[in-house]
């Protein structure tokens, strides 16, 4: 499609767009959507598209089968194209005497769009990632992520490649304990101290990211559960409706009663219940830890006394159900007035970890358009974004009006498969 682009705009347009891919720290460590947004199908469909949760099962040990032919669950979550990203401008004629003030207009531009990407995936790792580690101290480096990688691993999170985003004064910290020491390659060592650089730790790939989401201390005390009956989760696939209409069921979520003595609950609050321990999610063993718990949303009671949402759902396998013991991933019996323990002692930056398979990016697709006065340009970065260039003369005044922007979708398939950690907390 023919646009009214001239040459020192396309080349400011490669030039920012490459700066652009370099800057998709987290894009390019996510997982990226398998199935093609096609425009026409999302906006039929309210932008909403299922995601396939990666599976759960449990292996039996009999020799003999005979009854042992259940179903299996097969969970769904929502990745919807919410997200977009967008910087306009306006130059004059004069303005454009100097070609330099478009390159510096669109490279600021993209950058804001990078950051706006990043901050997304970010954000709903910091609020939904649901294993919590809460530290005393401040980071130190391998002691920390070597405590992430064995809650992963106590969870049965394994074979998949494992990532962390560290914020300048976190990276700073652990990159100064990594200069220190003297016994590690002298390649790496040297590497952290001359460029602040500390590569692969306890498993983990780590990014040094220019911002990680701050978390509130909580106020709220004396919170206990309200009603353990009906608060063990019974994970479906589908809900019928009275009609007969059958749709999907988002199973990262649950709401459940608490009683506030003060202060409020607020979303991001992380807590354990009293006697809720986690288990391996293939062997259904516990792991001896406190289950731990995000608040996701206030539901009533403006986060009093009343009801929150909470992710993930309290699975014990109290049914004996098929489905609760594919999905099991807690041990304890809830009981009435069960204590509630909030971890979010003291306000700070949190350091966000997470599988791979439990992040994942959905790229939107703008429509391009060169009618009514409009010319646009359009690149497809390697992780899959697409960021188009509207560009819009006004003839009242002579300028030019430029858009830079990008659709997109991000989704938590799974909140136990990723998590934050908490540091200096009392």
């Amino acid at each position: 499609m023919a646009s009214n682009f001239n040459k020192e705009e396309r080349v400011m347009f490669d030039n920012a767009v490459g700066k652009f891919e370099d800057g998709e720290i987290l894009a390019k460590a996510v997982r990226k959507s398998d199935l093609t947004a096609d425009a026409q199908m999302m906006e039929r469909a309210n932008n909403v598209l299922w995601r396939r949760q990666p599976y759960t099962v449990v292996a039996n040990t009999s020799q003999d089968q005979t009854g042992l032919f259940n179903g299996i669950t097969q969970l769904s979550v929502p990745l919807t194209l919410s997200y977009r990203a967008a910087f306009p401008m306006s130059l004059t004629q004069n303005e454009l005497r100097d070609p330099n003030q478009l390159k510096w207009a669109s490279d600021a531009a993209v950058d804001a769009i990078g950051a706006k990407i990043n901050s997304s995936i970010t954000d709903a790792i910091c609020l939904q990632g649901s294993v919590v580690i809460k530290q005393t101290t401040a980071p130190t480096g391998f002691n920390d992520l070597a405590l992430a990688n064995a809650r992963l691993n106590q969870r049965g999170c394994v074979n998949a490649r494992r990532v962390a985003g560290i914020d300048p004064e976190a990276y700073r910290l652990m990159a100064s304990d990594l200069a220190q020491r003297q016994v590690l390659q002298a390649g790496k060592t040297l590497t952290a101290y001359e460029e602040a650089m500390i590569g692969k730790i306890a498993g983990f790939d780590t990014l040094a990211l220019p911002y990680t989401k701050s978390l509130a201390a909580k106020t709220a005390t004396g919170v206990t559960l309200t009603t353990a009956a009906g608060s063990n989760w019974v994970p479906k696939a589908t809900s019928t409706a009275a009609s007969g209409e059958t749709s999907n069921v988002d199973n990262r979520f649950q709401t459940i009663g608490v009683t506030v003595t003060s202060g409020t609950l607020a979303v991001g609050d992380c807590f354990t219940i009293a006697n809720i321990y986690s288990v391996h999610n293939t062997t259904k063993q516990s792991t001896g830890q406190l289950m731990t718990f995000r608040v996701s949303a206030i539901v009533t009671g403006g986060g009093g006394t009343g009801t929150i949402q909470i992710t993930p759902p309290i699975i014990n396998n109290a049914g004996a159900t098929t489905a609760e013991l594919q999905y099991q991933n807690c041990t304890g019996a809830l009981a009435n007035g069960a204590v509630i323990t909030l971890l979010n002692t003291v306000s700070g930056n949190v350091l966000p970890f997470f599988d791979e398979r439990a992040v994942e990016l959905l790229p939107g697709k703008l429509p391009m358009s060169n009618e009514g006065g409009m010319n646009q340009l359009s690149y497809t970065t390697k992780s899959g974004m697409n960021i188009v260039l509207s560009k819009q003369a006004d003839i009242n005044t002579r300028s030019f009006k430029y858009v830079w922007e990008t659709f997109y979708g991000v989704g938590i398939l799974n909140t136990e498969m990723c998590g934050i950690i908490l540091f200096n907390q009392t």
